[in-house]
């Protein structure tokens, strides 16, 4: 996701706003993921810098997951690379149940 957000920014953007959205956009998003976490939560090491409600926290990750197929999208042209990247997010969140159940109690 991040890579896919960096590689749109440098194609689509030109002179100093591509740079800010090469670095500046995968920081952005590296900075919010890694802030807003769920007390307690043993995949995210247990720490919350900012606490959030579990659900607030799926929505910010699914949130992260669409701006990742939509840069792959931009990015590729193709709606391919788009599919194979959500089946493989669904079935993490499939193979994660467990956690997915803690977040939603939380």
């Amino acid at each position: 996701m991040l890579v896919a957000v960096g590689v749109v920014a440098w194609t689509e953007l030109d002179g100093a706003a591509r740079w800010v959205g090469v670095i500046g956009g995968p920081l952005a998003l590296m900075t919010v993921w890694g802030t807003f976490n769920v007390p307690g939560d043993p995949s995210r090491g247990g720490g919350a810098p900012v606490s959030v409600s579990g659900r607030t926290r799926l929505v910010i990750e699914s949130a992260f997951f669409a701006i990742g197929a939509a840069a792959l999208g931009v990015g590729t042209g193709t709606v391919w690379p788009v599919v194979v990247f959500v089946v493989l997010v669904v079935g993490h969140y499939v193979l994660s149940l467990d956690r997915v159940g803690w977040l939603l109690t939380r």
